[in-house]
């Protein structure tokens, strides 16, 4: 599997409705908002004037809406975007996750697929896809970017328009503006009934003079998840203007200016967008809040949104970090009172029972670490992003929160590591058995988590680095749902090297075998420059991933000792650079078992660092075909075939032939992550070796006859036996 097979989710969007200059906004957007859960919206242009940037703009905003609309604080706002149709069948449009068909050259579509997509409004959304059908859910926001239209009537109108005065634009006009963009639609009613669907925005320039460094810093680093400064404050903004749009309210015309809509923090909405409490503190009882005091020095209340901690001042909005509003609340002069959970009824009822339930509470009683999980249990927000706070002791037999509302018990992250240890089983199949079993039993579709693998993946890696960095002291710098650092992995990685790899009695090892596979591939930000194998004609493109891995291993045990990505093809210096990061751990080592060990015996005595290896040797396998005069070669040089005479020169084909079957899983994994649990697996498996129960593995193939051919053996030998066949074979047909 090679590449993306399905639409790219997006979950990361620095921008807001607030992103856009004003009068694009105020003159085109808000005129369209209102009926996007009806129309669709078409954006038209040419290219890099921010089609893509304003669809997912929309997009993310009404995801967001649709969300907090229906309570589902197990999804987090995000989008489908694809270039293709038949993406979109592995990854539905759903109004939690609405989509985007960027320039998916509409001009080629049909008019049946136009008038499916560009029409949330519709009960039965279904297009034809290759060797099935995409479906699209009713009410789901769909969008389309698109680059042709006619430059020559754009400019002829804008013409007109600027010496009259007037910035309309004739239907017709219109019509040939934007027709290049629906050459594919032949008959004019359905052009009609595409145009009474969807809204068109023929675009040159739409963001913020602002928001453009934003954009290019995301477009520079688009892994770098930082939002911007009043990202929050513009987001509640952003949802209380859809609200009120949806509502048929009233919108002042100057909207998008700072004037024109009253500020975040005197709006009605507010109260409602920050109504989490700050909950599960020491002292504090459910449902707590900060109430005001008389004191003119005292804030108004503080309340939890998404992470990060509100102050709000009357009409002031100040963001705290969780160690800022400890320090707060140590300041002299203020005065907490707790609120406990009660009745709502009650409360309205009995204006005394508000009285009685208030507890003052000094602020020296709270502790940080309990503040902390008010929010995020064991994790805590930090420019966007959730990182972890607590060690793998303090979980003890609990559970561990991959959000605010879902979390995995430790149980079950242990019992599926077995799984995947043992099992190879995949993050898939664990959701289609999630939902083979719960689907049908469940009291309504809310019960059922939509993004079950996700969630999964992402509980069990966090479970697993957990276990691994704490001994590192790196446990705390683990990001949620984020690539592992790089000085963690190379830290990760030294530390397997070095203390989890060797054995206990590292003056036994004499003998190590080496080998490379490459079907575990990394994949790499820049493709290696070649692969393996005959050179494919008129394809210039390598590829991202790698060439696959290069192990070291102890005969003896069955140990691995040593892992080392391959980028390029598998050749003489990779084998010389393993052999350098171990040799140093094991002073008795003096013989490398290897199946092209003739072709790297002159590199590697040129090297001061292997001095102390003495013999290199091919292994029993590939002997067979190493010639007569090859001098590594055990059964034609008997001081060497004495050597390995007990020796398993084969493990490190037996560990690759089980380690192949997570390539499915792994290979598809970001870089850093595919290392980790690459060195993971290695551990587990001498563990499993130390135990005794690594019956995993195939028996030794030493005695097999078979062996592919070496590069050791002569062309006029290869060429001898070719014939022998050939003759043998004709015998047979004569016969």
């Amino acid at each position: 599997m090679r590449g993306r097979q399905n639409a790219k989710t997006l979950e990361y969007w620095p921008f807001t409705l607030k992103s856009f200059v004003d009068w694009f906004f105020d003159g085109v957007l808000v005129t369209m908002l209102p009926s996007i859960l009806q129309h669709g919206i078409t954006w038209i242009g040419r290219t890099r004037t921010g089609k893509s940037l304003g669809s997912k703009t929309i997009l993310f905003a009404q995801s967001k809406f649709e969300i907090d609309r229906d309570e589902r604080e197990d999804l987090v706002p995000s989008i489908v975007t694809a270039k293709h149709l038949d993406f979109f069948k592995a990854e539905p449009i759903t109004k939690y996750k609405p989509g985007v068909f960027d320039d998916g050259m509409l001009q080629k579509m049909d008019a049946s697929f136009l008038k499916a997509f560009l029409n949330p409004s519709e009960e039965d959304a279904t297009v034809w896809a290759r060797y099935s059908s995409a479906q699209f859910d009713q009410g789901a926001g769909r969008q389309a970017c698109n680059n042709p239209y006619d430059k020559a009537v754009d400019d002829k109108v804008y013409a007109d328009m600027k010496a009259k005065k007037m910035w309309t634009i004739p239907h017709s006009d219109f019509m040939n503006l934007i027709q290049p963009s629906f050459s594919g639609v032949d008959d004019m009613e359905d052009m009609n009934a595409i145009l009474a669907r969807t809204h068109i925005i023929v675009i040159t320039d739409l963001l913020a003079p602002s928001q453009k460094p934003i954009f290019e810093a995301y477009k520079r680093d688009p892994h770098k998840h930082t939002l911007p400064p009043n990202f929050i404050e513009d987001s509640i903004w952003s949802q209380t203007l859809l609200k009120k749009l949806f509502n048929g309210e009233t919108i002042p015309s100057d909207i998008g200016s700072d004037n024109g809509f009253p500020a975040v923090g005197e709006t009605e909405d507010l109260e409602q967008e920050l109504a989490h409490i700050l909950d599960n503190m020491d002292d504090f009882p459910d449902n707590t809040e900060i109430q005001p005091s008389d004191e003119p020095s005292h804030f108004t209340g503080i309340k939890l949104v998404e992470g990060f901690v509100i102050e709000y001042d009357n009409d002031v909005l100040t963001h705290l970090s969780m160690g800022g509003l400890y320090d707060y609340l140590q300041q002299e002069g203020r005065t907490i009172f707790a609120l406990q959970k009660v009745n709502h009824d009650d409360l309205i009822t009995s204006p005394t029972l508000t009285q009685q339930v208030v507890k003052e509470i000094s602020p020296t009683s709270l502790h940080f670490p309990q503040l902390r999980t008010s929010y995020g249990h064991n994790y805590k927000w930090e420019n966007g992003k959730k990182i972890n706070t607590i060690g793998i002791q303090q979980l003890g037999n609990s559970v561990l929160f991959v959000n605010s509302k879902k979390a995995f018990t430790l149980n079950f992250l242990k019992c599926h590591e077995e799984l995947m240890f043992c099992g190879h089983v995949s993050a898939l199949a664990v959701e289609h058995a999630y939902f083979a079993t719960h689907s049908p039993h469940m009291s309504s579709e809310n019960d059922i988590i939509v993004d079950f693998r996700k969630l999964y993946h992402t509980g069990l890696f966090y479970y697993l680095a957990l276990k691994e960095f704490q001994p590192l002291d790196r446990h705390l710098s683990i990001v949620i749902d984020d690539e592992v650092p790089d000085n963690t992995i190379e830290l990760y990685d030294a530390y397997c090297h070095g203390t989890l790899f060797p054995p206990m009695n590292k003056q036994k090892v004499k003998i190590v075998v080496g080998d490379g596979n490459m079907r575990l591939n990394m994949l790499c930000q820049e493709g290696p420059k070649r692969r393996t194998g005959r050179p494919r004609a008129g394809r210039a493109s390598v590829g991202k991933h790698a060439n696959g891995w290069f192990m070291v291993c102890d005969p003896s045990t069955g140990k691995i000792l040593g892992l080392r990505v391959m980028k390029e093809p598998e050749n003489t210096q990779h084998v010389l650079q393993m052999l350098d990061a171990v040799v140093w751990l094991y002073p008795k080592l003096n013989t490398f078992v290897y199946d092209r060990a003739c072709s790297i015996v002159r590199a590697a005595h040129e090297e001061d660092s292997l001095g102390q290896i003495e013999h290199y040797i091919v292994d029993w396998f590939h002997a067979y075909r190493h010639n007569s005069k090859c001098k590594c070669n055990p059964r034609k040089v008997r001081k060497l075939g004495k050597i390995v005479k007990n020796v398993n020169t084969s493990i490190c084909e037996q560990i690759f032939s089980w380690f192949r079957h997570y390539s499915t899983a792994f290979n598809e994994l970001r870089t850093n992550r595919h290392k980790f649990v690459m060195l993971y697996m290695a551990k587990r498996h001498n563990l499993a070796v130390e135990a005794n129960q690594a019956q995993y593995l195939r028996p030794d193939p030493r005695k097999s006859l078979a062996s592919k051919s070496c590069t050791c053996g002569s062309k006029k030998a290869m060429k001898g036996r070719k014939l022998m066949k050939a003759m043998r074979v004709m015998k047979a047909m004569k016969k």
